[in-house]
């Protein structure tokens, strides 16, 4: 098992395929996990409660990394919602269609990420790095098999190596 941050990142770099979108999922879920090393179902991000996968989605997806996707996406998402909004006598309120391409680009981006989320922390779980369960997993519900969100519970070592001052020190990324 990995006791130093720089070990953590070489099991990362020979374990995963996207090694640096671990090690800042990993640094993220150690913000947002309790005493305990649990992070979810529900979290609070900026004022809104939303899943943790959601949650690490929207922070991850912050980045420059994303510029040219974004720019691709949003011109593509601008021509779907210009031929929705179009009124018919073939006027466009350009505010309208500014918000709507804004708001559909950035849900669309997170449930990308989302995504990304998910595969890298099955990497992680094949690591022995975090456990993934899934609220309602014990009591039985209406909609299980569906819609259930995950609960992360990262290994106490590597919530040592993680937090700031501790381990080698590493601050955190975020």
């Amino acid at each position: 098992m990995v006791n130093s941050y720089d070990a953590l990142l070489k099991e990362l770099e020979a374990k995963c395929s996207r090694p640096h979108f671990a090690e800042r999922l990993v640094n993220n879920l150690v913000q947002l996990c309790d005493a305990g090393g649990v992070a979810g179902p529900i979290v609070e991000l900026d004022g809104i409660r939303c899943s943790v996968r959601e949650a690490l989605a929207r922070r991850l997806r912050v980045g420059k990394m994303y510029a040219k996707r974004g720019d691709a996406r949003k011109k593509r998402i601008g021509a779907e919602v210009a031929l929705e909004l179009i009124s018919k006598d073939g006027h466009l309120d350009i505010e309208k269609l500014e918000k709507a391409v804004a708001e559909r680009v950035e849900a669309e981006g997170i449930r990308t990420t989302m995504n990304n989320v998910s595969s890298c922390v099955g990497e992680l779980e094949e690591m022995g790095v975090v456990k993934t369960t899934y609220m309602g997993y014990k009591t039985p519900h209406e909609k299980h098999g569906g819609l259930r969100n995950a609960v992360y519970r990262l290994k106490p070592e590597i919530i040592e190596i993680m937090r700031p001052g501790v381990g080698c020190g590493q601050p955190a990324l975020f």
